[in-house]
């Protein structure tokens, strides 16, 4: 009797448990950022599609149609790995033709601060490898940007 009822729990358990844990998104970039920092004033736009455009001092990179020397349209795309701490954040372009045509991008990283606050710090040379931690000395290359409302 007693091996009934632990083959019954055996197989109530069996049958009740998750088959395949849920992969969880990770959304919390999303959205738009403002910056106002050392005479740079601006917005990042972060899009769930993995498309950016980024405003600086009036000037738009994305979010419309671009176009390099060749005349050939560009796509502006960005790759994060939330699984590292802090987050690797890379900022590139693309022939919209050819996605496998990248041009030069912008690396970087970024961290929260809080829900609505951000801290990121980009390697704006190309020769230079991407940081992996932040320094508070280096204030050229990192600032803090805030979450608008939506």
């Amino acid at each position: 009797m007693k091996s009934f009822y632990l083959f019954t729990l055996l197989i109530l358990t069996a049958c009740t448990a998750p088959s395949k844990p849920e992969k969880k998104s990770f959304d919390k970039h999303i959205g738009t950022w403002s910056f106002d920092d050392k005479g740079r004033i601006g917005k990042l736009v972060l899009k769930a599609n993995k498309e950016f455009f980024l405003i600086v001092n009036g000037k738009v990179f994305g979010g419309k149609p671009l176009k390099n020397s060749a005349g050939k349209e560009l796509e502006c795309h960005y790759v994060i790995n939330p699984n590292k701490t802090p987050i690797p954040i890379y900022l590139y372009t693309h022939e919209k033709s050819d996605p496998k045509k990248t041009q030069h991008g912008l690396r970087g990283i970024l961290r929260f601060l809080s829900n609505g606050n951000m801290e990121v710090r980009f390697s704006f040379d190309p020769a230079k490898p991407r940081y992996n931690t932040f320094d508070a000395k280096d204030s050229i290359n990192t600032m803090v940007m805030v979450r608008e409302a939506k």
